[in-house]
């Protein structure tokens, strides 16, 4: 392989990023305002604390159950305090241990010192963010711990990507040099081909056994879409970014970098060099292109409109910029639609129906409902029509990212949301008897009464008898299926506007979309995390 040496990167790097731009990305809010502007996906900012004199009135109400808190000069992940749950005033970190509110004083007076920043400074700045909760499939793989994906790009070219996951070792730490995995990601595909640990090479991660070779990185697709974009929002045209995969957001771009490391050409068994060569890109001046006026946002505040506008009060409650401006029905998606070049349909989706998906999508009447078979489900609402669409990001013949819609279909519904009383019952019809518990739990702690069902056909006999405020249903069991329980459940008057959440592990676009067409409210697919599933419920229940 062709190595990209340490004198040739910092060639690049010197040609490349301004030093207005390598000060941008040192500042992590500053940062963080400038890629909200173009619409990149970062998480939220519940509030910064810069001087004493508002740590001494801070407010400890703004802080919700769970968060991070970051210096906003930070390095090398030094300095950073995570909360999971509260434990009465206090807070508890995912080992248990207490976090008074002295501990944390203590911890941002350090913090505000300069102890855990950039080498020279003696000033720095405390932030608080909402704690970023893992994708599922994460969660499975890891013990403990964020894994992140690394994306190195060369002005709008991503180059090459790796994940780094934490391990035990690595105290949950996604550090390589602290002991976590390094694992290669095929650009192409978003498949991991390749893992290490230390100096050895691994097929599965060491505490959980989970297999890492041929993983598919989830949202591949949107990881490369907001990775190419950090450069143009922050003037650089060597970057690398640092990407998280949040539960219910999706991407995130944690921070970035303007000089990422050469230990990805390790972890790849493949060299920088060849590859920037590969693409012609050795002797371009990439970041004189990317001076442009900076679009204005009035929701992104500067530090300085933030502390005279709000105090010690949160920025947003939000995950991104984008999201915290209007939220709709509780939610705004991340509109990626007005980053991409175009909306087109496959040869095999019915133009009818493929044309008015991309009438409305462009038109932003439409809900992300997260991934769906081959890309991002959404669910386009219209009076009583209602469309499923199912695509992806795919790269258009003119380059330009273009939205690939591989399923269209119209969904008549013609059933009434129902609202329930302070004590609302759900049915559960699942033959997987742990996790038919496992929901009744949670749905208990959520104040819900549960009546359980261990397969479709005892399901329709208890609806014989009880009348429940909203039904989940797994897709697959004995004797009647999900799918066969939600068709008999729509036919018969006494049931028909009872509210449908189908919770199966089938993620074709066909299942999917007759799910929809069967009458289906909602969709969620497993794994699954029990917020979601929660949050999901309440919102069918809730007054229209």
């Amino acid at each position: 392989m062709t190595i990209l040496g340490l004198n040739r990167r910092n060639a690049i790097i010197t040609r490349s990023n301004p030093r207005s731009a390598i000060r941008l990305v040192n500042d992590k809010y500053a940062t963080k305002c400038a890629l909200a502007e173009r619409n990149v996906p970062v998480p939220g900012t519940i509030v910064i604390i810069s001087e004493a004199a508002q740590l001494r009135a801070f407010d400890w109400n703004l802080l919700p159950e769970s968060w991070a808190l970051k210096p906003n000069r930070g390095r090398r992940g030094e300095g950073i305090m995570l909360a999971v749950t509260r434990h009465g005033k206090d807070w508890a970190t995912a080992s248990g241990r207490v976090l008074t509110r002295g501990d944390i004083t203590f911890h941002i007076e350090r913090v505000l010192d300069g102890e855990h920043s950039l080498e020279g400074l003696d000033r720095d700045s405390a932030m608080f963010e909402p704690l970023i909760l893992p994708h599922p499939l994460i969660r499975q793989i890891v013990p403990e711990g964020l894994p992140d994906t690394r994306v190195i790009c060369l002005g709008d070219e991503p180059i090459m990507a790796m994940m780094r996951i934490p391990t035990r070792a690595s105290e949950g730490k996604a550090n390589l040099h602290q002991g976590a995995i390094g694992a290669g990601i095929e650009m192409e595909t978003g498949l991991i081909f390749r893992a290490i640990l230390g100096d050895d090479e691994i097929t599965h991660h060491p505490d959980t056994g989970y297999a890492l070779i041929g993983l598919q990185v989830p949202q591949w697709d949107e990881v490369l879409a907001a990775s190419t974009r950090c450069g143009d929002a922050l003037g650089l045209g060597y970057c690398g970014a640092d990407i998280v995969l949040d539960a219910e957001h999706g991407p995130l771009v944690l921070e970035c970098n303007a000089f990422p490391g050469l230990q990805i050409q390790n972890v790849n068994s493949r060299g920088l060099k060849g590859r920037i060569e590969d693409l012609g890109l050795g002797r371009r001046d990439f970041w004189s292109r990317f001076r442009r006026a900076p679009v204005a946002h009035p929701h992104v505040l500067t530090k300085e409109q933030s502390v005279r506008r709000l105090g010690p009060a949160p920025l947003h409650s939000g995950y991104s910029a984008t999201e915290a401006v209007q939220p709709a029905k509780g939610r705004t998606p991340f509109n990626f639609f007005a980053s991409l070049g175009a909306i087109r349909w496959r040869d095999t989706v019915d133009p009818v129906a493929g044309e008015a998906a991309a009438r409305q999508l462009e038109g932003g009447d439409w809900e992300d409902r997260g991934v769906g078979a081959g890309g991002s489900m959404i669910l386009l609402t219209t009076g009583e029509q209602r469309m499923v669409v199912i695509g992806a990001i795919v790269r258009g013949a003119e380059g330009r990212a273009t939205f690939m819609i591989s399923h269209a279909r119209a969904i008549s519904r013609s059933h009434q949301t129902v609202t329930g009383d302070s004590r609302m019952r759900i049915l559960i019809a699942d033959d997987d008897e742990l996790l038919s518990e496992f929901i009744r739990f949670q749905l208990e702690r959520a104040n819900y009464s549960v009546v359980a069902a261990r397969d479709g056909d005892e399901a329709l006999m208890r609806l014989k008898v009880v009348t429940p405020s909203a039904i989940i249903l797994d897709g697959d069991m004995p004797g009647a299926d999900g799918f066969e329980v939600l068709r008999r459940v729509r036919e018969t008057p006494a049931t028909r506007a009872i509210p449908v959440l189908m919770l199966t592990a089938r993620r074709d676009a066909e299942q999917i979309g007759r799910a929809f067409e069967l009458g289906a409210d909602e969709y969620v697919t497993k794994p699954f995390e029990a917020e979601e599933l929660i949050a999901r419920l309440s919102r069918l229940l809730a007054p229209d």
